[in-house]
């Protein structure tokens, strides 16, 4: 499923020789046979990627079935993205889903959507963000898609008794950063021009907890932590952190199984 995320361009279950040969896939096929820690291994077979993958996927299957609902997975990280970006995804419209059951996403599109969630800054997930705010599909992303996105992540801002953060402001800083030909304008490829800078537009539009971080960052903090880690990338960073977590919840609850059998 990793392999056909990073290689099936067309989305048709197919990956062409092109793509194959373009890929890093041959590179990590050789490293596999070489290294003896798999997780060594980031691209496509890093056993830590897939259980922080599995994991976050079946905290929200609540009823265990493989599959989520769009109630479950409105779930993720705290009903961090706003409604309509959910919406979006449930209607197909960034990848078709690969689940044979009607309004539910399996495992393989969850990794899709976990992945281009995690890291903004690839081609993969600029397209799926890009195709969720492009909502007349002119390639271009306006003002008035931004706002429709914006206006909901404006009253979870208040609701939550945040100081607001007015439109005007956000679209302002966004076009000091892309300076795009025309104010307000987005093509895809000014996204890609400045690819660091996608995780920013996109949470400022569709993920509230990565907004309001964002705004309350630690600068500092930031820098530390990109100069002890240059070489990893936000998934990598991602799964770093929700490893860590997992690794010590399931030390916890051995602590705990122990303490009631003593």
């Amino acid at each position: 499923m990793r392999i056909f995320y990073s290689l099936d361009t067309n989305d048709d279950s197919k990956i062409t020789f092109r793509d194959f040969n373009k890929s890093n896939l041959k590179d990590a096929l050789f490293q596999v046979s070489v290294e003896e820690d798999i997780n060594k291994v980031k691209d496509f077979f890093s056993y830590e990627h897939f259980y922080v993958i599995y994991c976050k996927f079946w905290e929200l299957d609540s009823d265990h079935d493989f599959l989520l609902s769009k109630e479950d997975f409105s779930k993720y990280e705290g009903y961090t993205l706003c409604k309509k970006a959910v919406e979006r995804i449930f209607m197909q419209i960034p990848r078709k889903f690969k689940s044979k059951m009607k309004d539910t996403m399996c495992f393989e599109d969850f990794l899709a959507f976990i992945i281009s969630e995690e890291d903004k800054t690839t081609d993969i997930a600029i397209k799926y963000w890009f195709s969720i705010l492009d909502l007349d599909q002119n390639d271009i992303i306006g003002p008035h898609e931004m706002e429709y996105f914006y206006e909901e992540q404006l009253t979870r801002l208040e609701f939550l008794n945040h100081e607001p953060i007015l439109f005007g402001d956000i679209l302002c800083q966004i076009n000091d950063i892309f300076k795009p030909a025309k104010e307000g304008n987005y093509s895809i490829e000014i996204l890609k021009s400045h690819r660091e800078f996608c995780p920013l537009f996109f949470n400022s539009l569709v993920n509230l907890n990565k907004f309001v971080a964002f705004e309350q960052r630690d600068v500092m903090a930031i820098k530390h932590d990109l100069l002890d880690n240059p070489n990893m990338n936000d998934w990598d960073r991602f799964v770093q952190t929700e490893y860590a977590r997992l690794s010590m919840e399931d030390e916890n609850n051995e602590d705990v199984v122990f303490s009631y059998l003593e």
